[in-house]
This record gives C-alpha cells, sequence and structure tokens, in this order.
C-alpha cells in the first residue's frame, strides 16, 4: 500500500496535506541530504474536484419568502439577482442603483473591478422592493 493512500484514507489527509508532506520529502532527500530521488517514487495525489449544488427556483423562492422584513427580502433577491457577494452588498450606496436601466454598479468587487451586473428577474417582479431598497440605504 502506498503511503499516500495511507495518508489519505487512515489518517483522513486532504489531497493538499498529501502534497505538501510530498514536497517536504522531495526537499529533505534533495535539497538537504543531496540525494537523487526518483519522483515516480512518491507520486502525487490528485484532487477530486466537488461542484456546489445548485438551488431549484422553488428552493430560492423559499429561502427569499422566509425572511419577515422587506428589506432583507430586497438584499436576498438583489444578491440571487444580481449575482453579488456579500461585500459587494454590504458596499452598495442608493447612488449605485440604476432602477430605470435596472442596473447596479458595483465598485469594488472581485478583483477590484468595477461592474453593471443587471438586478435580475427576481427584482423585476416587486419593483415595490426596489423603491425600498434605494430608501433604506440613504
Amino acid at each position: 500500500m502506498p503511503i499516500s493512500s495511507i495518508y489519505l484514507e487512515v489518517k483522513k489527509l486532504s489531497p493538499a496535506t498529501v502534497n505538501v508532506y510530498n514536497s517536504a520529502i522531495r526537499f529533505l532527500y534533495g535539497a538537504i541530504l543531496h540525494r537523487h530521488l526518483n519522483y515516480y517514487d512518491i507520486p502525487r495525489v490528485r484532487h477530486v474536484f466537488t461542484y456546489p449544488t445548485m438551488l431549484t427556483m422553488q428552493e430560492v423562492q423559499l429561502i427569499i419568502d422566509s425572511t419577515d422584513s422587506l428589506r432583507n427580502k430586497t438584499m436576498l433577491m438583489t444578491i440571487y439577482g444580481g449575482d453579488l457577494r456579500v461585500s459587494e452588498i454590504v458596499s452598495l450606496k442608493t447612488s449605485d442603483i440604476y432602477a430605470s436601466s435596472m442596473r447596479i454598479l458595483i465598485r469594488q468587487g472581485k478583483g477590484r473591478k468595477m461592474f453593471l451586473p443587471n438586478i435580475g428577474i427576481l427584482i423585476n417582479q416587486d419593483t415595490r422592493s426596489i423603491t425600498f431598497f434605494s430608501t433604506v440605504l440613504k
């Protein structure tokens, strides 16, 4: 049984941790002990990517409907409809909302980029929320 499978199965370590151990052993043999080590003797472990679960429209609607206040409901609808992060919705200002074109100006997005996402279908269904959201942020 290879040593990497022992670390993965018995000790329940992640593939990234096993690869760190692997690199440490390679460094020890190469740089410290000055011994040749065949890299095929200690293979690197591949990480298995898991994709996030997608919510159905009914589940999203259930989450949005579970909120009591109109402010929280509007924020959830804006996050979902505009595909925003929490930091982006927190830094949103009233002047950043363009209700006529149904767009939002995001100033400090991921990678410190500015972009104008569409607000989305859920916000279009409830225009009362857009006006309330504009007044709350003042």
